[in-house]
């Protein structure tokens, strides 16, 4: 019974080799050709934009929108969500969306950071300078 086991383990790890080098033959590239890496590291971070992005805008949805509908600024049109307002009000980064929903002006509600969390707030301001040019 022994010498039984020991033939079908030594079959197995002989069909196991035989299965990795027929493997490893058909991906051989040949000489003079570079093997391609796959895209997935670029797939990945293209995916975990589009997440942040979607994730950005149902927050701005929920927090922001009533207020800054399409971009506008219900309260003081001077200040509208616009790359130009933006700009001309010393808003050009993301620190700079978080620092002013944290610290707001005048006729905007304050976002504190238990209402939206960092993480949270800095998908609102992606979503902002990636929208609104």
């Amino acid at each position: 019974m022994r010498k039984f086991s020991a033939v079908c383990v030594a079959l197995g790890v002989v069909a196991i080799l035989f299965t990795a080098c027929k493997e490893a033959e058909q991906k051989a590239v040949p000489a003079g050709q570079v093997e391609q890496q796959p895209a997935a590291p670029v797939e990945e971070m293209k995916k975990e934009a589009v997440q942040t992005v979607s994730a950005g805008e149902s927050l701005f949805k929920l927090h922001c929108a009533v207020c800054h509908r399409d971009g506008g600024n219900i309260v003081n049109p001077q200040k509208t969500l616009s790359r130009e307002d933006r700009e001309k009000n010393g808003v050009t980064n993301v620190e700079d969306i978080v620092h002013v929903m944290r610290n707001p002006g005048p006729g905007m509600s304050k976002f504190d950071a238990v209402t939206i969390p960092d993480e949270e707030a800095k998908k609102i301001a992606e979503y902002v300078l990636n929208t609104f040019k």
